[in-house]
């Protein structure tokens, strides 16, 4: 079935169900990792989940906004997965997150202004509102095209499937982290070893 032709509640409440999953891994990577921009990305994340489900205006607006997200924090976990240098992200890709949490922070004004009784909403007119609808419209199709990621509106559908591949890169994940330690580790104890051999030569 289109993904425009499912209930806003059920769209509400698998948009929400995937953007937990994407919370999960957003947490190990900053866990593991501790890369920029990735607690404020979680804690926006966070809030949109509570944030969307009390929508009372544009909620198909607001649900197509939250929709790319997940597959935009899983493309975030592929890079730390397959960077050359395990966790270290280039330059350029911490640039594209960055960017990401701009736009996010932007869609999160945008949702909370749609809620009943907001006063977000009587700080803007309905011009500035639709400009700031355009700019996270624009913003994460900037992203996804970043990322190269093409949008699969079917994984909504499929929650098992959401969690098998939440699974999947939690598992990418712990294994880059542990890789990661080791390497610390034997760098650690390399270090001591040259420290105790340069104190033996004196």
């Amino acid at each position: 079935m289109p993904q425009s032709h499912i209930l806003p509640d059920i769209r509400v409440e698998n948009v929400t169900n995937s953007l937990r999953f994407a919370a999960v891994l957003l947490g190990d990577m900053h866990d593991g990792f501790g890369t920029p921009f990735l607690q404020a990305i979680l804690n926006t994340t966070l809030s949109l989940i509570t944030a969307v489900q009390n929508v009372k205006r544009n909620k198909d607006q607001c649900i197509r906004l939250l929709e790319n997200i997940h597959q935009l924090i899983y493309a975030i976990a592929d890079l730390h997965v397959s960077s050359d240098t395990i966790g270290e992200l280039t330059p350029t890709a911490l640039n594209h997150i960055g960017q990401l949490t701009e736009t996010l922070h932007k869609i999160h004004t945008y949702i909370e202004a749609q809620q009943e009784g907001n006063k977000i909403k009587q700080l803007f007119r309905q011009s500035e509102m639709n400009s700031l609808l355009k700019d996270c419209q624009i913003g994460l199709q900037q992203a996804m095209a970043l990322f190269k990621i093409q949008i699969n509106s079917s994984i909504f559908d499929n929650i098992d499937e959401m969690r098998r591949k939440t699974e999947d890169m939690q598992k990418g994940l712990l294994e880059s982290i542990l890789s990661l330690a080791d390497d610390t580790a034997s760098a650690r104890s390399y270090l001591t070893l040259q420290h105790y051999n340069l104190s033996r030569t004196r």
